[in-house]
């Protein structure tokens, strides 16, 4: 539907190698996916150990999601 739904955490895994993503944002939008209309929900660090890593944050409400590689 067209209700956001709550957002608060995300799994990601990088990759056990030096070229692996590292620094990374969480974006969310509750109206489209014009590139304004996203702000910061998290940022984090990714290891480069190939294990899924869980990162948690206070609630936000999205309609859109978005992972932005630093």
């Amino acid at each position: 539907g067209d209700s956001p739904i709550a957002v608060d955490r995300v799994a990601l895994q990088g990759q056990a190698a030096t070229l692996s993503p590292k620094a990374f944002e969480i974006q969310v939008s509750t109206t489209n996916v014009d590139p304004d209309a996203f702000t910061t929900a998290f940022a984090g660090t990714l290891r480069d150990d190939g294990t899924l890593q869980n990162f948690f944050f206070d609630a936000v409400p999205a309609r859109h999601l978005r992972l932005l590689i630093r």
